[in-house]
């Protein structure tokens, strides 16, 4: 009988603090909550809201992270959920070194400000 080929998914779980020093090499100086993707014990996405004033999402995509559009819509719905929690906007940054982050960030919610900047407010499902 030949094996399935089966594609297995990334774990999504809350963020930890070992997630972000994985991925950014250091700690954020402030709180944070989000999700981590992960594949083969390996950090393949984070992302989730910093408690600064004003409030700041971050995320970090790597490339083995895009072979799983699932696992990234999925990450996309807890994201949003979390954002929503807060009545303050949100605010993000495009990052420079990825083309796609200003049309990314506007396709799941985000407003944009400027062409750097973007915010996030509270959306209601109706």
């Amino acid at each position: 009988m030949e094996s399935m080929n089966l594609t297995i998914q990334p774990v999504i779980r809350p963020l930890r603090k070992s997630d972000v020093l994985e991925v950014y090499g250091c700690l954020f100086p402030k709180a944070i909550r989000g999700y981590t993707a992960v594949w083969d014990d390996k950090v393949i996405a984070v992302a989730g809201v910093m408690y600064t004033n004003p409030l700041q999402c971050f995320s970090t995509i790597d490339a083995k992270m895009k072979e799983f559009p699932r696992a990234i819509v999925k990450g996309i719905r807890l994201i949003r959920d979390l954002l929503n929690e807060f009545e303050a906007p949100v605010y993000a940054k495009t990052d420079e070194h990825e083309p796609t982050a200003f049309g990314f960030l506007q396709h799941i919610g985000f407003e944009p400000i400027d062409n750097e900047v973007m915010v996030w407010e509270k959306q209601y499902r109706g």
